[in-house]
């Protein structure tokens, strides 16, 4: 019998639309639980003190007890997800898996190069705006008024940016593979069938559907996907306040959606900027942006320019700082 292995993963923004996302997965058959995060580390076994995911695992894929989780994490990549897969879902054995878990955004080309079985990756963007309003939102009461959530996220300006550009410089080295489909949150509301079919012609080679769906997630606002909450935030956020986070953000401007992208208040072109220099370094240097060894390493060139802009403005190659200092600086490789 084959062993039950996702072949896909779902990440984006937390609290951003993943759920939407997987929802529409298993509505078209596939299984999987909550959260994994295992692929942010080295190997299954540092999965268990990698909190909060592996404190999450249990109840989110109905796993049981620590000992379930410690004999999946005994092994490699593919004993742990086979385990997981099975365990979870004992009578699906012939349903495709997949494993949703937002940051893995964070570190994109590392996740997807963990195992062989997992090729491919769906990543949902989303406008900073709208990421600012549901992270504050989390952060304050159940209902918390408005003028509360645009005092938080004012305070928490340069946080938040940091956290939403964090997750956009490690997955947009890949905006060009054809093994990862990047689907704004906005145009799934807005081109609900479209979307929906080129998810599944990504994911499978044949459209999905989506008539209703079935589910108890309390992020999931009703049965039906609604475009009520693409412009939510202005609900909370005044004119000023939403200038503010697109200039904040407007190095990821790629991700910006609609008039957002094209707005007054994003007049900016520090992507445009950004992107050719580093561009430049790597022809400079003949490096490949992504899917490079470095003494075992996974590394990325062009996340490790974004990430460390530093070294894009000292004109120094990546790989050589990355081994002769980043590495013991405790700079990420990709």
């Amino acid at each position: 019998m084959s062993k039950q292995l996702p072949s896909i993963l779902l990440c984006g923004y937390e609290r951003g639309g993943t759920t939407l996302l997987s929802q529409i997965f298993r509505e078209n058959g596939y299984v999987g639980g909550f959260e994994v995060g295992a692929l942010m580390c080295d190997s299954p076994q540092d999965f268990l003190s990698y909190k909060p995911y592996c404190d999450m695992l249990r109840p989110g894929w109905k796993l049981g007890n620590r000992v379930t989780l410690e004999a999946l994490c005994s092994g490699d990549f593919e004993h742990f997800y086979h385990g997981l897969v099975s365990t979870a879902f004992p009578k699906a054995t012939a349903a495709p898996a997949f494993d949703k878990t937002p940051i893995y955004m964070s570190r994109l080309g590392f996740t997807l190069s963990q195992t062989d079985f997992i090729n491919k990756a769906v990543v949902i963007t989303r406008d900073p705006r709208a990421v600012f309003v549901s992270w504050a939102k989390r952060a304050l009461s159940d209902e918390p008024k408005p003028q509360m959530i645009e005092r938080l996220v004012r305070s928490k300006l340069a946080h938040y940016s940091k956290r939403y550009l964090d997750y956009f410089f490690g997955s947009v080295a890949h905006r060009n593979s054809s093994s990862v489909m990047f689907m704004a949150y906005e145009e799934l509301c807005n081109n609900q069938l479209a979307s929906i079919e080129r998810l599944g012609v990504f994911a499978t080679g044949c459209p999905f559907t989506l008539t209703e769906m079935t589910h108890n997630y309390k992020n999931i606002y009703g049965n039906n996907i609604t475009v009520t909450n693409v412009t939510e935030f202005a609900q909370y956020l005044g004119p000023e306040t939403q200038r503010m986070i697109l200039q904040a953000t407007a190095c990821a401007k790629p991700f910006f959606y609609g008039e957002c992208a094209d707005s007054h208040m994003c007049e900016d072109d520090r992507w445009e900027q950004l992107e050719a220099k580093v561009h430049d370094r790597l022809n400079k240097f003949r490096l490949k942006p992504t899917h490079n060894n470095v003494d075992g390493l996974y590394f990325e060139p062009e996340t490790y320019l974004l990430r460390n802009q530093d070294v894009l403005k000292k004109v120094l190659n990546p790989i050589d700082h990355f081994k002769k200092h980043g590495r013991r600086e405790g700079r990420l490789p990709a």
